[in-house]
């Protein structure tokens, strides 16, 4: 048998954060067209001796709204 490999304790409180923006054009009573833009990111954080500098996120979402 091979002895267990320790790992880290990756147990940690972490900060995240995310800022939103979105617009709808009307096309008639019944449809929208939407678009909405997201940015997500974290802070930096370490594992052990690994320092993990996370990348930012970036979304674009488009759509069509109805409604009954």
């Amino acid at each position: 048998l091979l002895p267990p490999i320790p790992f880290p304790s990756t147990e940690k409180e972490l900060f995240s954060w995310q800022l939103q923006a979105g617009l709808a054009y009307d096309l008639n009573d019944k449809v929208d067209l939407t678009a909405d833009i997201t940015y997500k990111d974290t802070s930096d954080y370490n594992i052990g001796i690994m320092d993990v500098n996370p990348a930012a996120l970036v979304s674009v979402e488009a759509g069509i709204r109805f409604y009954f």
